[in-house]
């Protein structure tokens, strides 16, 4: 690894992003704090470039804002989310349906129903499960 890519990895754990709503982490799954009901997400891959993980959201959990260093996709795979961003205002999204969200672009996801949602990463967001 360069010198150049170890500071660039040390400024990355240093940000507050992601990891700071993480309540509990074993491994293969993080518990998400949430201002109420539950978040689980299950690392189905991630080997640092990249991060895939199955959240299980129940009906009335919440999401505090947060935000991400990298990119990050969303999709709905049951039930339905409500989502809040700087692109995305107050979006519902049921099985099917997507968000996309950019770096640095801060938001809030609620389940309006039990929920199961794909979170793609790339490269792996702090605070997704390892596999």
């Amino acid at each position: 690894m360069t010198e150049n890519l170890r500071r660039l990895e040390k400024l990355v754990n240093e940000l507050p992003i992601l990891s700071a709503i993480v309540k509990g982490e074993e491994k293969g799954h993080t518990e998400y704090i949430t201002n109420s009901g539950t978040c689980i997400g299950f690392g189905l891959y991630n080997d640092g470039e990249a991060g895939i993980q199955r959240s299980y959201m129940s009906k009335g959990s919440l999401l505090p804002a947060h935000h991400h260093r990298v990119k990050e996709l969303l999709v709905v795979i049951s039930g339905s989310i409500r989502v809040n961003s700087d692109y995305a205002e107050d979006k519902v999204l049921s099985k099917g349906d997507h968000v996309y969200f950019m770096p640095e672009d801060k938001h809030i996801v609620e389940a309006l129903e039990d929920s199961w949602i794909i979170g793609v990463s790339v490269p792996t967001a702090r605070g997704y499960p390892s596999a």
